[in-house]
């Protein structure tokens, strides 16, 4: 266990949309979190489908590490969408 510096540390998510959108919610998010703390680097994939409404573990992970360092890029738990 580590302590992290926020002002030392970054955050970088790429996000890929796949599927066709029938209501508000998009159908499937991959992510690709990169980050760096000091000498630490981490990568996370992780993988939404929201249809199912399902949320794994790994981007509730990458979510909580990312407000840890201060990015808020996401909201309150809101999906991102994408304008099709």
């Amino acid at each position: 266990m580590r302590a992290i510096d926020p002002a030392r540390s970054s955050v970088d998510c790429e996000v890929k949309y796949s599927g066709h959108r029938k209501d508000d919610l998009q159908v499937v998010r991959e992510s690709l979190w990169r980050f760096r703390a000091d000498d630490i680097v981490l990568e996370i994939e992780t993988f939404i489908d929201r249809q199912r409404d399902w949320v794994k573990e790994d981007e509730k992970f990458a979510l909580a590490l990312a407000r840890a360092i201060g990015w808020d890029g996401l909201g309150d738990q809101q999906p991102l969408v994408a304008v099709a």
